[in-house]
């Protein structure tokens, strides 16, 4: 009863959020002019997660590719066992061996060693503060937030050319808002932010178990200058520059370096599973990491509990 729904969603999820290019997903919804540090990803679940200074058609989404990936394997297996066919069969195994061998050819970084989304993007520069003030039309009737460098110079835009005033932080200062200056010029290249989505490929146990990429993914969670914590992995390397900043003022940074129990859970699962399959040193090291994470993730949480 469920596999024509599942279909349906499956076609749904290809031809909506289908990338630029042969094999590749971008997720919708970014918006650049949503006045954010970066503009979010609300229809990934990591809202606020790091992606493409600029926003544009061009984005490439690990984690949209992986659930994509995982989508295929599964109608593979769901139709063998519900006997659809071995065309059916046959065409969903394609589609996932395709798009495995498009994760690594499009979205693995050979300098950083990871799997990053791609976009037009700027990975270095600073932050800057801008200073946000009520702006309005000539007659008045209709205002907007706008951001300046200079609240005793405001510059509105020219479609609410009257400057109101300066808003407040509500303790007594003026109220302020994040801005990424990029010290060079965004340009299309890989984003270079490792986090929860560097490790989807691991998380949902999609590289095959002798593959050249799983050990670098197993140093990187496991190191503590960048995902690795006493208590989970964090969302976000502990390094980046954008580790635990807000990305509007009052918003707080859920995917900017907090434990997430759920994405934890799925390192859990898929150290577990490259442990009793993976050859060699990946398979000795899926091993060391999985029960410390374990300890890590389980103590945690009996503290929490206990508080």
């Amino acid at each position: 009863e469920l596999w024509p729904a599942l279909v349906k969603w499956h076609k749904w999820f290809a031809r909506t959020q289908k990338g630029e290019l042969a094999d590749s997903f971008r997720w919708r919804g970014r918006d650049a002019n949503d006045r954010r540090l970066n503009a979010m990803t609300l229809s990934s679940g990591l809202d606020d997660y790091p992606r493409a200074t600029t926003p544009s058609a061009a984005e490439r989404h690990v984690d949209l590719h992986c659930w994509m990936a995982l989508f295929a394997r599964l109608l593979a297996r769901l139709g063998r066992r519900l006997g659809k066919g071995e065309e059916v069969v046959a065409a969903y195994t394609a589609q996932f061996d395709g798009l495995l061998a498009s994760l690594v050819a499009l979205h693995w970084d050979e300098g950083k060693q990871a799997f990053c989304d791609h976009g037009v993007h700027s990975n270095e520069g600073s932050f800057t503060k801008r200073y946000v003030v009520k702006c309005a039309t000539r007659d008045g009737a209709s205002q907007v937030e706008h951001d300046v460098d200079d609240p005793n110079r405001p510059a509105c835009p020219s479609s609410f050319p009257r400057f109101l005033f300066p808003l407040g932080d509500g303790s007594g200062g003026l109220l302020t808002r994040d801005a990424f200056a990029p010290s060079q010029r965004p340009r299309p290249q890989f984003v270079e932010h490792l986090g929860y989505v560097s490790l989807f490929p691991l998380m949902l146990k999609l590289l095959p178990p002798d593959s050249p990429q799983l050990l670098p993914l197993i140093e990187l969670l496991r190191d503590p200058t960048r995902l690795w914590s006493d208590y989970g992995i964090r969302s976000l390397s502990k390094s980046d520059l954008w580790y635990q900043r807000q990305n509007a003022p009052g918003d707080e940074p859920y995917w900017r370096g907090p434990i997430w129990v759920n994405l934890n859970y799925l390192a859990l699962s898929g150290l577990h599973h490259y442990a009793r399959t993976a050859p060699g040193a990946a398979g000795k090291r899926a091993a060391e990491v999985y029960s410390e994470l374990r300890d890590n993730l389980v103590g945690n949480m009996l503290d929490q509990w206990e508080a």
